[in-house]
């Protein structure tokens, strides 16, 4: 239930600030549905990378005990944290049909599919990184805590992106690059705009979801059998 109720919770607040008190609705069609696609999608993978850093060491006796690999902890987490939240994409779909400017999905709507799925492949990639540190060392679980909420800002989730991009060029560029910034792009896109995705933004998702994946799980791969799990 709150895995639906806290963006939605999220996004009438912001609403409030962005919205209606900095008037950045003014700049944005639809801003409602602009706003709902961005948190809602955020959050998934936010929510994953904080649940999974923390697997590895928390199950570090069972592993350790059962010989079993590293990489299943974070894996089982992320597997759990997509299969109950999933509903919540459902949720943020049917908002975005019934609630003024009431949207009229197209056939573009579909490619929310694959989306979703390299959302997921990159959030699992990512959790395996997040997982290795932290289990690494335990404080970086705090600083996780920050740098996550700075990418939710530099991922344009509640103004468009162009706001940091006038900041200064080398900031464009630097969120250009932000795999999270391509995936609400996209989802706003196909379901909101009616409109096709650039190549190049499902080049950059897909780079960083093959790159997370494989950083990933190389590094518990190289850990594998090198250190003493409970000793973490």
């Amino acid at each position: 239930m709150w895995l639906i109720l806290n963006p939605l919770l999220n996004g009438l607040v912001y609403f409030a600030v962005f919205g209606l008190v900095l008037q950045v609705g003014s700049r944005v069609e639809n801003y409602l549905g602009f706003l709902l696609i961005g948190v809602f999608m955020f959050q998934m993978t936010s929510g994953t990378i904080n649940q999974s850093s923390d697997s590895i060491f928390s199950l570090r006796k069972v592993l350790s005990g059962l010989s079993l690999p590293v990489a299943l902890a974070p894996t089982i987490t992320t597997i759990r944290r997509w299969l109950d939240g999933l509903p919540s994409y459902l949720v943020m779909i049917v908002m975005l049909i019934i609630i003024p400017p009431a949207e009229t999905l197209t056939w573009k709507a579909l490619m929310i599919i694959p989306l979703v799925l390299l959302q997921f492949a990159m959030s699992l990639g990512m959790s395996y990184i997040a997982a290795y540190l932290v289990a690494r060392v335990h404080d970086l679980s705090n600083i996780l805590t920050v740098l996550i909420r700075g990418w939710m800002f530099a991922s344009g989730v509640m103004f468009p992106i162009d706001d940091i991009s006038n900041i200064h060029p080398t900031l464009g560029d630097m969120v250009y690059w932000n795999p999270l910034h391509h995936v609400l792009e996209i989802a706003r896109g196909i379901l909101i705009y009616d409109t096709l995705p650039g190549l190049d933004s499902w080049l950059v998702v897909l780079g960083w979801t093959v790159a997370a994946l494989m950083l990933g799980l190389f590094l518990l791969w190289r850990r594998e059998g090198k250190y003493d799990l409970s000793d973490l």
